[in-house]
């Protein structure tokens, strides 16, 4: 589950993660959020592929994981072509948004403990070397939509953010080294001579 924390970096679309809270579709956050609506739905469409896949870790769905991250990846990349083009946030912003990083942090460490808790059984299956790639993958996305999201905090939020961001991943690459440990869990290169 430690993995879900790397993405994700995705700390960074803690900011728009008030609607996380509560549902995506939920009136009144999005209303309240108002021109940050855009930064919510990413959020929201992150955590959902996020919550999914946590629960795929945690009911030994093992063959469905590729596909999951591939989700992940996919809203992560959707996500930082749209906030790519909003303006930035101003202090109410991340204020409003606090109860919003809590709650994906909180998504982070349960996807990260999911990770560890099941971690027997993953090295146990034949999943183990893609999801040590997939991880990579998703740590990469979730490095570029945070210094992204970052550039978009105002300055006296850009340390703190910062700092959040990179526990996250580093949390996530501290599960990656812990599951390249395993021989099941690395990958193979495969030669063919002709």
């Amino acid at each position: 589950m430690k993995f879900l924390q790397f993405l994700l970096s995705l700390i960074i679309l803690s900011l728009s993660a008030r609607a996380l809270a509560s549902s995506c579709n939920n009136y009144h956050v999005t209303k309240a959020l108002g021109d940050r609506r855009v930064f919510a739905n990413v959020t929201c469409k992150v955590i959902e592929a996020l919550v999914q896949f946590t629960n795929d870790i945690e009911k030994q769905s093992f063959q469905v994981l590729h596909k999951d991250v591939v989700v992940i990846l996919q809203r992560i990349e959707n996500g930082i072509k749209r906030i790519a083009v909003e303006s930035q946030l101003d202090s109410r912003d991340v204020y409003s948004l606090e109860a919003g990083f809590k709650a994906f942090e909180k998504d982070i460490e349960e996807l990260l403990k999911a990770l560890k808790d099941k971690k027997t059984d993953i090295v146990g299956s034949d999943v183990c070397a893609e999801l040590v790639k997939d991880l990579k993958d998703l740590k990469d996305a979730g490095r570029q939509i945070s210094i992204l999201v970052l550039g978009k905090m105002p300055e006296e939020f850009f340390d703190i953010g910062k700092r959040a961001s990179n526990k996250a991943l580093q949390e996530l690459q501290d599960t990656i080294n812990d599951f390249s440990k395993e021989p099941s869990c690395r990958s193979t290169k495969v030669t063919f001579t002709f």
